[in-house]
């Protein structure tokens, strides 16, 4: 788990893990972490699966799963490296995010065994 203390310390580690984010995106976290009443943000990255299939599945067409975890956890943003092969997600509520890690590692077991 890392912790950022700003939005600048928090937009450059998203746009080192994901470097093609799109930049009205990343202005949008900026705001909102910049107007959080709580102004740490968390990133917890998590092994993802060695098959692509797996991967896709996990990720949902067109990013769906992402999208819904993002959403109904309140996170900035959810992302995979391909680079790395890792799961990143970033937020501003530890629990939040700590159960989107949880969702997301659940996906990986059903879609990975």
């Amino acid at each position: 788990m890392t912790t950022f203390a700003s939005a600048v310390q928090l937009t450059n580690d998203i746009l080192a893990e994901a470097p093609n984010a799109d930049p009205l995106l990343m202005n949008d976290i900026r705001v909102k972490q910049e107007n959080s009443p709580i102004q740490l943000a968390y990133r917890a990255s998590i092994q993802a699966p060695h098959s692509e299939d797996a991967v896709k599945q996990i990720i949902g067409r067109d990013g769906c799963y992402f999208k819904m975890t993002t959403h109904q956890f309140k996170l900035f943003f959810v992302w995979h490296s391909r680079s790395t092969n890792h799961f990143h997600l970033w937020g501003n509520n530890i629990d939040n995010l700590n159960g989107a890690v949880e969702v997301i590692n659940r996906r990986i077991n059903i879609y990975a065994s």
